[in-house]
Protein backbone atom coordinates (compact mmCIF):
# COMPACT_ATOMS: atom_id res chain seq x y z
CA UNK A 1 0.00 0.00 0.00
CA UNK A 2 0.90 3.64 -0.70
CA UNK A 3 -0.02 6.73 0.17
CA UNK A 4 1.11 9.91 0.92
CA UNK A 5 0.50 12.41 4.04
CA UNK A 6 2.03 15.21 6.60
CA UNK A 7 4.06 14.09 9.39
CA UNK A 8 5.12 16.67 12.77
CA UNK A 9 8.91 16.74 12.70
CA UNK A 10 10.40 16.25 16.62
CA UNK A 11 10.86 20.08 16.20
CA UNK A 12 7.45 20.98 15.16
CA UNK A 13 7.62 21.37 12.11
CA UNK A 14 5.82 19.92 8.88
CA UNK A 15 6.67 17.42 6.44
CA UNK A 16 5.29 15.60 3.59
CA UNK A 17 5.67 12.32 3.54
CA UNK A 18 5.59 9.42 1.07
CA UNK A 19 4.19 6.03 3.12
CA UNK A 20 4.62 2.51 1.63
CA UNK A 21 3.68 -0.07 4.28
CA UNK A 22 3.90 -3.83 3.06
CA UNK A 23 2.77 -6.99 4.90
CA UNK A 24 5.61 -9.21 6.81
CA UNK A 25 5.00 -12.55 6.63
CA UNK A 26 6.40 -15.72 8.57
CA UNK A 27 7.97 -19.07 6.56
CA UNK A 28 4.33 -20.28 6.38
CA UNK A 29 2.88 -17.08 4.81
CA UNK A 30 1.10 -15.81 8.06
CA UNK A 31 0.71 -12.11 8.09
CA UNK A 32 3.40 -11.15 12.10
CA UNK A 33 3.88 -7.54 11.15
CA UNK A 34 4.38 -4.61 8.58
CA UNK A 35 7.27 -3.14 7.16
CA UNK A 36 6.97 0.76 6.50
CA UNK A 37 9.05 2.56 4.34
CA UNK A 38 8.52 6.50 4.76
CA UNK A 39 10.28 9.49 2.21
CA UNK A 40 10.25 13.01 2.55
CA UNK A 41 8.90 13.80 -0.38
CA UNK A 42 8.88 18.05 0.95
CA UNK A 43 11.01 19.50 -2.17
CA UNK A 44 9.27 17.66 -4.19
CA UNK A 45 5.85 18.80 -3.14
CA UNK A 46 7.42 22.59 -2.94
CA UNK A 47 8.28 22.31 -6.58
CA UNK A 48 4.74 20.79 -7.68
CA UNK A 49 3.56 23.93 -5.64
CA UNK A 50 5.84 26.61 -7.67
CA UNK A 51 4.63 24.89 -11.34
CA UNK A 52 0.91 25.01 -10.67
CA UNK A 53 1.17 28.84 -9.41
CA UNK A 54 3.99 30.27 -12.38
CA UNK A 55 0.88 28.06 -14.55
CA UNK A 56 -1.94 29.60 -13.44
CA UNK A 57 -0.38 33.15 -14.31
CA UNK A 58 -0.90 32.24 -17.68
CA UNK A 59 -4.90 31.82 -17.34
CA UNK A 60 -5.13 35.30 -18.43
CA UNK A 61 -3.34 34.70 -22.29
CA UNK A 62 -6.79 32.29 -22.85
CA UNK A 63 -4.89 29.42 -24.87
CA UNK A 64 -4.80 26.24 -23.62
CA UNK A 65 -1.75 25.70 -20.74
CA UNK A 66 -0.40 22.49 -19.25
CA UNK A 67 2.16 22.64 -16.50
CA UNK A 68 4.29 19.30 -15.96
CA UNK A 69 7.12 18.18 -13.51
CA UNK A 70 10.55 16.72 -15.52
CA UNK A 71 9.27 13.56 -15.85
CA UNK A 72 6.15 14.42 -17.70
CA UNK A 73 3.62 14.53 -15.28
CA UNK A 74 0.36 16.97 -15.36
CA UNK A 75 0.32 18.70 -12.71
CA UNK A 76 -2.04 21.86 -14.08
CA UNK A 77 -4.65 21.67 -16.66
CA UNK A 78 -6.38 25.16 -17.35
CA UNK A 79 -9.66 25.52 -18.82
CA UNK A 80 -8.90 26.66 -22.51
CA UNK A 81 -6.76 23.07 -21.99
CA UNK A 82 -10.09 20.88 -21.28
CA UNK A 83 -11.32 22.27 -23.60
CA UNK A 84 -8.99 21.70 -26.91
CA UNK A 85 -7.85 18.21 -25.65
CA UNK A 86 -11.40 17.22 -24.16
CA UNK A 87 -10.03 16.07 -20.16
CA UNK A 88 -10.86 17.22 -17.18
CA UNK A 89 -8.38 18.47 -14.85
CA UNK A 90 -9.03 15.78 -12.69
CA UNK A 91 -8.67 12.98 -15.16
CA UNK A 92 -5.31 14.59 -16.41
CA UNK A 93 -3.80 15.91 -13.32
CA UNK A 94 -1.53 12.78 -12.31
CA UNK A 95 -1.31 11.42 -15.60
CA UNK A 96 1.70 11.75 -18.54
CA UNK A 97 1.51 14.31 -20.93
CA UNK A 98 2.86 12.07 -23.69
CA UNK A 99 0.27 9.94 -22.91
CA UNK A 100 -2.64 12.27 -22.54
CA UNK A 101 -2.36 14.85 -25.29
CA UNK A 102 1.39 14.26 -27.25
CA UNK A 103 1.26 12.37 -30.49
CA UNK A 104 3.69 10.01 -31.88
CA UNK A 105 5.56 12.92 -32.88
CA UNK A 106 6.01 15.15 -30.26
CA UNK A 107 7.63 11.75 -27.91
CA UNK A 108 10.19 11.57 -30.56
CA UNK A 109 11.42 15.02 -30.32
CA UNK A 110 10.48 14.96 -25.84
CA UNK A 111 14.51 14.97 -25.47
CA UNK A 112 15.48 17.91 -27.66
CA UNK A 113 12.89 20.02 -26.37
CA UNK A 114 14.27 19.23 -22.45
CA UNK A 115 17.36 19.78 -23.32
CA UNK A 116 17.23 23.21 -24.48
CA UNK A 117 14.74 24.24 -21.41
CA UNK A 118 17.37 22.98 -19.31
CA UNK A 119 19.36 25.55 -20.40
CA UNK A 120 17.05 27.93 -19.61
CA UNK A 121 15.49 28.85 -22.68
CA UNK A 122 11.89 28.48 -24.38
CA UNK A 123 11.16 26.42 -27.51
CA UNK A 124 8.12 26.83 -29.75
CA UNK A 125 7.05 24.39 -33.24
CA UNK A 126 3.92 22.97 -35.06
CA UNK A 127 3.16 19.39 -33.61
CA UNK A 128 -0.01 16.87 -34.25
CA UNK A 129 -1.39 16.58 -30.51
CA UNK A 130 -4.22 14.33 -30.37
CA UNK A 131 -8.16 14.87 -28.15
CA UNK A 132 -9.06 12.71 -25.80
CA UNK A 133 -10.95 10.91 -28.29
CA UNK A 134 -8.06 10.04 -29.98
CA UNK A 135 -8.35 12.66 -32.96
CA UNK A 136 -5.37 14.55 -34.04
CA UNK A 137 -4.72 18.05 -35.18
CA UNK A 138 -2.03 20.35 -35.82
CA UNK A 139 -0.87 23.41 -33.38
CA UNK A 140 1.55 25.27 -32.54
CA UNK A 141 3.33 24.59 -29.28
CA UNK A 142 5.36 26.95 -26.86
CA UNK A 143 7.09 25.31 -24.37
CA UNK A 144 8.65 27.39 -20.94
CA UNK A 145 10.87 26.52 -18.50
CA UNK A 146 9.91 26.87 -14.58
CA UNK A 147 12.55 27.35 -12.75
CA UNK A 148 12.82 27.17 -8.90
CA UNK A 149 14.32 30.16 -6.29
CA UNK A 150 17.81 28.40 -6.97
CA UNK A 151 17.08 29.02 -11.05
CA UNK A 152 17.00 24.86 -10.87
CA UNK A 153 14.73 23.52 -13.62
CA UNK A 154 11.51 22.27 -11.65
CA UNK A 155 9.15 22.18 -14.53
CA UNK A 156 7.48 22.89 -18.16
CA UNK A 157 4.77 24.63 -18.46
CA UNK A 158 3.21 24.70 -22.61
CA UNK A 159 1.29 26.82 -24.46
CA UNK A 160 -0.84 24.67 -27.39
CA UNK A 161 -2.91 27.07 -30.17
CA UNK A 162 -5.25 24.96 -32.53
CA UNK A 163 -4.26 26.05 -36.08
CA UNK A 164 -5.84 23.99 -38.22
CA UNK A 165 -7.97 26.65 -39.90
CA UNK A 166 -4.94 28.21 -40.44
CA UNK A 167 -3.06 24.97 -42.15
CA UNK A 168 -6.60 24.27 -44.00
CA UNK A 169 -6.04 28.24 -45.83
CA UNK A 170 -2.76 27.63 -46.58
CA UNK A 171 -3.22 24.32 -48.25
CA UNK A 172 -6.12 25.78 -50.11
CA UNK A 173 -3.76 28.52 -51.15
CA UNK A 174 -1.28 26.39 -52.16
CA UNK A 175 -4.02 24.07 -54.52
CA UNK A 176 -4.97 27.11 -56.29
CA UNK A 177 -1.62 28.26 -56.45
CA UNK A 178 -0.84 25.14 -58.11
CA UNK A 179 -4.22 24.95 -60.25
CA UNK A 180 -3.17 28.39 -61.27
CA UNK A 181 0.16 27.44 -62.85
CA UNK A 182 -0.82 24.16 -64.63
CA UNK A 183 -3.62 26.30 -66.43
CA UNK A 184 -0.87 29.07 -67.57
CA UNK A 185 1.60 25.80 -68.49
CA UNK A 186 -1.44 24.21 -70.40
CA UNK A 187 -2.04 27.40 -71.95
CA UNK A 188 1.28 27.65 -73.34
CA UNK A 189 2.00 24.57 -74.52
CA UNK A 190 -1.68 25.21 -76.92
CA UNK A 191 -1.05 26.99 -80.24
CA UNK A 192 -2.37 30.36 -80.75
CA UNK A 193 -5.99 30.40 -81.99
CA UNK A 194 -5.29 32.26 -85.41
CA UNK A 195 -2.26 29.33 -85.98
CA UNK A 196 -4.92 26.58 -85.58
CA UNK A 197 -7.60 28.85 -87.63
CA UNK A 198 -5.38 29.41 -90.52
CA UNK A 199 -4.15 25.40 -90.39
CA UNK A 200 -7.81 24.28 -90.50
CA UNK A 201 -8.32 27.20 -93.69
CA UNK A 202 -5.60 25.39 -95.71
Amino acid sequence: EHYETVRRRKDGSLIDVSLTVSPVKDDRGKIIGASKIAYDVTDRKRAEKEIRFQASLLNAVEQAVVATDLDGKILYLNSFAESLFGWSSSEAIGSSVLDIISADTLKEDGAKILTRLSRGESWSGEFLLKRKDGSVFPAMVTDSPILSAKGELIGVVGVSVDITERKRAEEEKTRLHESEREARAEATRAPPAASRTRRGAG
